[in-house]
């Protein structure tokens, strides 16, 4: 399942990649929490999808109505018979591979509760190799108590990182973490604009994302882009940055191969509340 929210299903392209338009949503606004910034009223946002070159191209996806930006999101019900065959024809493994392990009833208890759902790497991936969890439960314990850069920029890492290399998966779940600690979407709409001014981000953030960008589209990062980092961040708090990033790159190797889709986790959460 390639990892993409869909307006529509459309036959592939040259190179075997379906065209697709993405939205995702989000709510509020706000800007690091050391600042003092608080949460804003409720807003419907697209989550653009930057394509490196070389990948592939991404469709325009905003439908404005009158002033605000409708969410709209894919499903199979919408698509027609067509539609889903094509789905089908691109999933991998999404049926779950019998398992007794208590791990996995319990992590999918766990994630179900916690975004209203059971997401999808669990029947694709975690249902065929349980132990897996259990790193991937590690890593996520050590980036929420043991790294000393702030949780929105971390998520913002995550989401920008996952919006380079393509996997939609990764980036909602970054937007659904956000909105569940309360963190506004409006600088996740904007990661594909870190160089404009009028983007929602303080210098600090601009350098680290910078650093994602670099990595993400050179496989390098220069002398100039650390030199800029360390006027904001401690040497700690670098290499937590570069981690960050890293740890990203590898959830995103797991899901994009096995063509994982969106779950749509960012919409629940609005729907939560």
């Amino acid at each position: 399942m390639r990892c993409m929210h869909r307006l529509s299903a459309q036959p592939p392209g040259k190179h075997g990649h379906s065209n697709r338009n993405i939205q995702c949503l989000a709510t509020g606004q706000d800007g690091y929490r050391r600042h003092g910034h608080g949460a804003q009223p409720c807003h419907a946002v697209l989550l653009h999808a930057y394509r490196p070159k070389f990948r592939r191209s991404a469709h325009p996806a905003a439908r404005h109505a009158g002033s605000a930006l409708r969410i709209s999101t894919f499903h199979p019900a919408n698509a027609g018979l067509s539609g889903i065959k094509e789905i089908l024809a691109r999933m991998r493994f999404d049926t779950p591979a019998p398992s007794w392990s208590p791990l996995l009833r319990i992590a999918s208890w766990i994630t179900k509760r916690q975004y209203g759902k059971t997401i999808a790497p669990m029947r694709v991936i975690y249902s065929r190799k349980p132990s897996l969890l259990k790193i991937a439960g590690s890593i996520d314990k050590f980036q929420r108590s043991r790294m000393r850069i702030p949780d929105d920029l971390r998520l913002l890492i995550k989401a920008s990182a996952s919006m380079y290399n393509g996997c939609a998966f990764c980036q909602d779940l970054a937007l659904a973490q956000a909105l569940q600690q309360r963190i506004g979407p409006e600088r996740f709409k904007h990661l594909s604009e870190i160089d404009n001014e009028a983007a929602p981000f303080s210098a600090a953030e601009r350098a680290a994302l910078r650093l994602v960008r670099e990595y993400a589209t050179e496989r390098a990062v220069s002398q100039r882009t650390f030199e800029n980092l360390e006027q904001y961040f401690t040497e700690e708090q670098i290499v937590d940055i570069v981690i960050a990033n890293g740890f990203e790159q590898m959830f995103n190797a797991w899901n994009i191969p096995f063509e994982i889709e969106s779950d749509h986790l960012a919409s629940l959460q609005q729907q939560k509340g």
